[in-house]
């Protein structure tokens, strides 16, 4: 606190209050939902807070149990959360199968057998707040329906799964020998079956010969010196109930830190069962049978401390320090080279076994080398069969394969892939974009041409055709309409042996109506008089065909027709108006007034002008 520099002033002090250091406070960190926290001692640098949740509830913590105060002034780590516990994966059932949802504390397992068992026990389990599965019912064999037995009735009123029981009762006459109640055993058969017999000599009456003894086994031997019915002196004892002498093994002992159940009367086919104390283990067989010899099955089993030694996996081994005892928790190491596959922890429980399942070692691949300018996924593991993925930061591409997966020989697949510096990644991105928009707009557009150039020149086509036939009905029709106002003239025409003789109108009279525009001139130059006779004809037939309403005279046309007044010309001379006039044969201009524009002699006017053609292209 204060400054962190200080002036030495021209009086010879220092300027300014000295700073002084004071501890960091990193402050309260937010509390655990369903859990507590407790600082130790406070807030300050190098405390600690440590956290906890209530597990009573079923929630344990999720994160770092405790955090400390560092010399930044911030708590180390992150904020740990209260979870609750999940009892992972059910236990299977031996001879049996489970359905479940959720697997946290309170969540619940449904069992169920398969054919030919029944179950035995609460078919629902729940996840119990120590965050394990509780108790499991078991899969009994069914023994199916009992046995009959001859002159005896049976009931069997509690099903045929083991630990039922069946009940017989004889016929009237018929005497019961053996148990009338059978029981269904774990061995998935009935026990001994009863008979029904008749009446002969019962157990301890005098008797004379064995084979008369009602007795099961026993025989007709001597006591206090009378033959009776008897069981042998020693080694087996009379069932009153079977009415049979059995085979007694004898009462078995408890076992240290266990105890043992025997049956009612120890005989022949009879069971014990052995169980140990909370926190141990039995080590060898729970069940011992009396033989027809009067022993017990196998050999009498111990109780353990704790759970069952564990067996190390292959290429791995367990490391049991912690202990064996309830609540004490197993670890699975593998070997160099391997990995391990499935829970690392087993905790033993509560009923001496060995929680989860057991995991392997499978083997591992060698760690790979970072790649440059990116990242490798190793979330899937490095054992066999597990696959990464080469990821590249931006503005880089990846160059190779993306995945590589770890082969049962130790190696990884395939080479190690590299991340090339992409330049303007987006920019070559959007230029690219573009360029493809281009192309595409060109494409159309030529197609667009191509189509419209095919279409029109279609239109073109079919237009230049429908004027083209226009025109000619047009010409038909001129044809038609020029020959209908044709007349002959009465006397001498320009179509005489006389060249160059013009056609003259009276001057009162209207010249000749102008061609029309959309038709070439049809009156002919003095040029073309020099044409031969043959081409001459076939104009001048054609010439004939016009309409009287066209375009204005030519300069060649006006000086043919000598602007009606008169034509000078070196065969004909002068040629006036009132000349023609009062000749017979030439043009008659009131009748190609009212009629047109040749007169009624104009057939015999085009053959005197042939002539005079051919005289003159002599």
């Amino acid at each position: 606190m204060g400054f962190a520099n200080r002036t030495c002033g021209n009086d010879g002090n220092w300027i300014g209050v000295p700073p002084s250091c004071k501890i960091l406070d990193c402050g309260n960190v937010p509390t655990v939902q369903f859990g507590t926290l407790s600082y130790s001692p406070n807030t300050e640098y190098g405390s600690s807070v440590i956290y906890s949740c209530d597990s009573a509830s079923g929630y344990g913590l999720d994160g770092v149990t405790s955090r400390v105060c560092e010399a930044t002034g911030k708590w180390s780590a992150t904020q740990p959360s209260c979870k609750l516990l999940d009892c992972g994966a059910p236990k299977p059932l031996q001879n049996g199968r489970y359905t479940h949802g959720n697997t946290v504390v309170n969540h619940t397992v449904t069992y169920s057998c398969n054919t030919g068992y029944g179950l035995v026990g609460d078919p629902t389990v729940e996840c119990q707040t120590t965050g394990y599965w509780g108790t499991l019912p078991t899969c009994s064999l069914d023994c199916a329906n009992a046995p009959t037995v001859s002159h005896a009735t049976v009931v069997v009123p509690s099903g045929t799964l083991v630990g039922a029981h069946a009940t017989y009762t004889c016929n009237s006459g018929y005497v019961l020998s053996g148990s009338a109640a059978i029981q269904c055993q774990i061995d998935g058969e009935w026990s001994k079956l009863p008979i029904c017999y008749i009446v002969t000599i019962a157990y301890n009456q005098p008797c004379m010969s064995t084979s008369q003894c009602s007795t099961d086994q026993s025989t007709c031997r001597s006591d206090s010196g009378q033959n009776k019915c008897l069981c042998a002196a020693s080694g087996e004892m009379y069932d009153v109930q079977t009415d049979t002498c059995l085979k007694v093994c004898g009462a078995l002992p408890d076992i240290m830190y266990g105890t043992v159940v025997n049956p009612t009367i120890p005989s022949a086919g009879q069971i014990a069962v052995y169980s140990c104390n909370a926190g141990y283990a039995l080590d060898g067989t729970s069940i011992r049978t009396c033989q027809s010899n009067g022993q017990w099955s196998s050999s009498e089993p111990e109780c353990t401390f704790g759970c069952p030694y564990p067996e190390s996996p292959l290429n791995g081994y367990a490391n049991v320090s912690d202990g064996i005892v309830a609540g004490n928790r197993l670890q699975y190491w593998c070997m160099t080279g391997y990995t391990l596959v499935g829970e690392e922890f087993r905790i033993c429980e509560d009923d001496s076994t060995w929680s989860g399942v057991e995991p392997k070692c499978a083997i591992e691949c060698e760690e790979l080398p970072p790649i440059e300018n990116g990242y490798i996924d190793k979330s899937a593991g490095s054992w066999e069969g597990a696959t990464v993925i080469y990821v590249c930061n931006n503005d880089y591409a990846l160059v190779g394969d993306s995945t590589r997966s770890c082969e049962y020989t130790g190696k990884w697949s395939g080479l190690a892939p590299t991340c090339l510096f992409a330049i303007f990644p987006d920019i070559v991105l959007v230029l690219g974009s573009m360029f493809l928009f281009i192309v595409l707009v060109d494409i159309f557009v030529l197609v667009f041409f191509l189509y419209y150039k095919y279409h029109k020149k279609k239109e073109e086509i079919k237009f230049e055709d429908l004027e083209k036939k226009e025109d000619e009905e047009k010409d038909d029709e001129d044809e038609k309409s020029f020959d209908d106002t044709m007349v002959k003239p009465p006397g001498f025409s320009i179509y005489s042996k006389k060249p160059n003789a013009p056609q003259a109108f009276d001057e009162d009279e209207a010249p000749h109506p102008p061609p029309k525009p959309a038709i070439k001139s049809k009156i002919l130059s003095m040029s073309t008089l020099r044409k031969s006779g043959s081409a001459l004809r076939s104009v001048f037939n054609r010439v004939r065909k016009y309409k009287p309403e066209v375009e204005e005279p030519s300069k060649d046309d006006r000086s043919f027709t000598g602007k009606q007044a008169g034509f000078v010309s070196p065969a004909l001379g002068n040629l006036s108006g009132d000349r023609f006039r009062g000749t017979p044969g030439l043009f008659r201009a009131d009748e190609a007034r009212d009629n047109g524009y040749q007169t009624e002699y104009s057939d015999e006017h085009n053959v005197s002008f042939d002539s005079s053609i051919e005289d003159l292209n002599a």
